[in-house]
């Protein structure tokens, strides 16, 4: 059930929070279902290329409907529309053998960041059918306030209207994510306090105490994420709109560095 909140912070869910299903298990099963043996990295490969290409021409709706994507190499395949029920797929396998949380103690930080008055929201580039399961085999579900999904929005980070909805009337607004392209430059273009959490981050904390050396090689791990993630980022992006706010490897590290950034945290900063 949604709060109201003066402040509200909105996570990534997949390799933020959870490691999903989708590479190790569900593709491989779509695969047999569809190529009847031939080597599963064709079809991976042809899900991601339909994907990015409906990115590419900005139909964020589509290039989340892995439904349509499957159908589409179904009937390719000889096979019709409908041959593999995706969902289906995916609630085979939202289980906890093969679904985890990234840091062990992301329910307990959630449950203190409710309790110090935060709203929390899990802000998703996924249909709500695929993630809701994910969410309810890793527990998170109960531990949110809201999940937002690309289908209930109509559109999908870094587009600025999709982080606007998910925070609504808050006056303190922080996105934590590990992706360079949609988190960090999608929260930074939405005037939101923007934190990257990934384990391999070379720096913790509030990149504004960062030295001029340390901020360079802040810049090419970035850039190198970026790159390792296939992130879509205009040729004109300036270096300074993928810098986060701050940075932590683990979401423990997350409360006291959000009391650190302090007014940083506002809807009223520049973007």
């Amino acid at each position: 059930m949604t709060r109201r909140s003066t402040r509200a912070i909105t996570f990534d869910l997949d390799d933020t929070l959870i490691r999903n299903a989708f590479g190790s298990w569900v593709i491989p099963e779509i695969a047999e279902h569809i190529t009847n043996g031939d080597p599963e990295a064709d079809v991976a490969r042809s899900l991601q290329q339909r994907h990015r290409k409906a990115l590419e021409r900005g139909d964020a709706l589509a290039a989340y409907d892995w439904q349509a994507h499957t159908d589409a190499l179904a009937e390719e395949a000889g096979l019709g529309a409908g041959a593999v029920d995706v969902a289906a797929v995916v609630r085979r396998h939202a289980v906890p053998s093969k679904v985890r949380l990234v840091h062990e103690k992301t329910i307990p930080v959630l449950r203190s960041l409710r309790d110090d008055g935060w709203r929390v929201v899990i802000l998703t580039n996924g249909f709500r059918v695929y993630q809701e399961p994910v969410l309810r085999s890793t527990g998170l579900w109960d531990e949110v306030d809201q999940v937002l999904t690309t289908d209930d929005l109509g559109w999908a980070k870094p587009d600025p209207r999709a982080f606007a909805a998910a925070f609504g009337g808050a006056t303190t607004t922080v996105h934590v994510g590990d992706r360079i392209d949609h988190d960090i430059r999608g929260a930074r273009g939405a005037a939101v306090t923007s934190v990257l959490m990934r384990q391999d981050a070379p720096f913790v904390g509030r990149m504004a105490e960062l030295d001029p050396d340390q901020l360079a090689e802040m810049r090419g791990y970035l850039l190198e994420a970026a790159a390792a993630q296939r992130a879509a980022i205009p040729a004109a992006t300036e270096p300074a709109d993928l810098m986060p706010d701050a940075v932590v490897a683990d979401i423990v590290e997350l409360p006291p560095v959000l009391d650190e950034l302090g007014k940083e945290a506002t809807t009223a900063r520049q973007p």
